[in-house]
């Protein structure tokens, strides 16, 4: 949690926002984290909203809860300083994920920052059809994922390949974006 934080500046009085918190458990830990004075908002599908919203109070924390769809990721424009969706994207079928990546970049303020965290494939598939991982789960190749958001009008900020923090033999990887027009032009391929 230390190392997202820090990623995303998490500082209090800012509005944290999560794209599918499950049943809240990262949302908490890191709502704390722009506490005082922060906003924390979720989004969920189904019993997750309730979810979310049970772990939030029992962690004294108040969440705006929204239920996302396949149309509309859930969160409201111009409301979120930090967006964070882990292991989501790749779960997204591919009209829901173009659907989502512009509703992204609106919900987020001037200077704002999106961390999208999800799995490499193992078994060296390029595409949605063909990236597995431990063969048997479809994933999302970070390539692709930059592709998706360069053309919803997100602007790559940092990369990170190989990022280190979902478990011994899960590799992931790590692309900050923010708002088209900042940063430097995104690059496929391995980050310097």
């Amino acid at each position: 949690m230390e190392a997202i934080a820090g990623m995303m500046q998490l500082a209090p009085g800012s509005t944290y926002c999560e794209v599918g918190a499950g049943n809240g458990l990262f949302m908490t830990a890191l709502g704390h984290k722009v506490m005082p004075g922060g906003r924390l908002i979720a989004t969920g599908k189904g019993p997750e909203v309730a979810a979310m919203t049970q772990h939030a109070a029992d962690a004294g924390l108040s969440v705006e809860a929204h239920e996302g769809t396949d149309t509309a990721c859930g969160l409201p424009a111009q409301t979120c300083d930090l967006i964070f969706s882990r292991m989501v994207y790749h779960m997204l079928a591919e009209e829901v994920a173009l659907a989502y990546l512009p509703q992204l970049a609106s919900a987020l303020r001037p200077g704002g920052k999106i961390l999208i965290l999800d799995h490499h494939p193992d078994n060296g598939g390029r595409t949605r059809a063909d990236a597995m991982l431990m063969g048997m789960m479809p994933v999302v190749p970070e390539e692709v994922e930059i592709r998706e958001g360069t053309a919803a009008g997100l602007r790559l900020l940092e990369r990170l390949d190989d990022w280190p923090y979902f478990g011994a033999g899960e590799p992931g990887y790590a692309p900050v974006w923010g708002p088209g027009g900042e940063g430097p032009d995104a690059q496929v391929g391995p980050s310097a």
